[in-house]
């Protein structure tokens, strides 16, 4: 049988739906804004910080800092789609330092939830239709940082809100989230609620490897962990927490690679901690580990993927060798 057709005229599509589609590149799921609200939070210069989700993050997502604030005209200008503090010319985005830089993040959870910020005296709430409303209010947390609110995510969507899983396993995603954005700033205290439930309070001040036990809240203690570091000059350095052979797993699941404070899929780095390894851990087995690379911005680039999950190195090769050359002399010495 033919199937019938019918031409149909090319059309502009109009903002609002340009932006849900848009937003959809970025914010595919609860975990999804509490990542990028997390940067901000951090890239605000923060030491405190707290998360509160409620409903798996579909109901609500709360994020409060004691970060630098946002002004009356940031207030207004925020959530507009290309709107950033983070880059001004195309050129910046060879020379990233910070987490959040697309500029869309707020953009993009205001086009699928209802999006309100407070900072300092001012509230905003996100509209994709008309100007953001502003209204004046007493002072927040003092006067002090950013309060950022997503509610009702997907309502204005209900194809996508349709395909998100069961609270439970949106929160679990949340949490994951969270730790994964806390467990390199060892500087900053994290808090995240879950329905009103304190479930992880980290503590600023504490050394990387303890960081890394109670954010994961692994069974084994920080004493069975070590602090590795190297640098190549100006180019890269890294720290590298890992356990002695005794804390082994047998798949990669708990070995995490960040360069610049995120963390990527960057299976090379896992290859490299692991060629160090050889020899030292039981067979089929792999180690428990977190790699922090620090590297020239210039000679690595995030803008590849929407959500900045993966990363294209210029040259990694002297870096292989510097993590896997480190992790072999340290358990070489120690006679492990």
């Amino acid at each position: 049988m033919e199937k019938s057709f019918s031409r149909r005229p090319v059309r502009t599509l109009s903002p609002e739906v340009a932006r849900k589609i848009a937003a959809g590149e970025v914010i595919d799921r609860p975990n999804a804004i509490v990542r990028e609200l997390l940067d901000n939070a951090v890239d605000s210069g923060a030491d405190s910080i707290t998360v509160e989700i409620q409903g798996g993050g579909i109901d609500k997502i709360r994020i409060s800092d004691n970060g630098s604030g946002m002004t009356k005209e940031d207030l207004i200008a925020c959530a507009r789609p290309h709107a950033t503090s983070k880059i001004s010319e195309a050129q910046d985005l060879m020379n990233i330092t910070t987490l959040g830089f697309r500029g869309e993040a707020l953009a993009s959870v205001a086009a699928v939830s209802r999006l309100s910020i407070s900072s300092g005296n001012w509230k905003m709430k996100a509209s994709l239709t008309e100007d953001h409303i502003l209204e004046e209010i007493p002072p927040v947390q003092n006067g002090k940082g950013t309060i950022v609110m997503s509610e009702g995510l997907f309502e204005n969507y209900p194809a996508r809100r349709m395909f998100l899983k069961r609270p439970a396993s949106e929160n679990l995603m949340c949490r994951e989230t969270f730790v994964e954005k806390a467990l390199p700033r060892p500087d900053i205290s994290f808090r995240l609620k879950i329905d009103q439930s304190l479930r992880l309070d980290l503590p600023q001040g504490v050394s990387l490897s303890e960081r890394f036990v109670s954010a994961l809240e692994l069974k084994e203690t920080p004493e069975l962990f070590a602090e590795l570091k190297a640098s190549g000059g100006t180019e890269w350095s890294f720290k590298l927490v890992i356990g002695e052979p005794s804390v082994f797993r047998t798949d990669r699941k708990q070995i995490y690679i960040y360069v610049n404070g995120r963390r990527v899929n960057e299976y090379s780095m896992i290859q490299a901690i692991e060629y160090g390894c050889q020899g030292f851990f039981p067979n089929g087995t792999h180690p428990v580990a977190a790699l922090f690379v620090e590297m020239d911005p210039s000679l690595v680039d995030f803008n590849i993927h929407p959500a900045k999950r993966e990363v294209r190195f210029r040259d990694s090769s002297a870096l292989h060798h510097g993590v896997s050359s480190t992790v072999k002399d340290y358990f070489r010495a120690y006679g492990i």
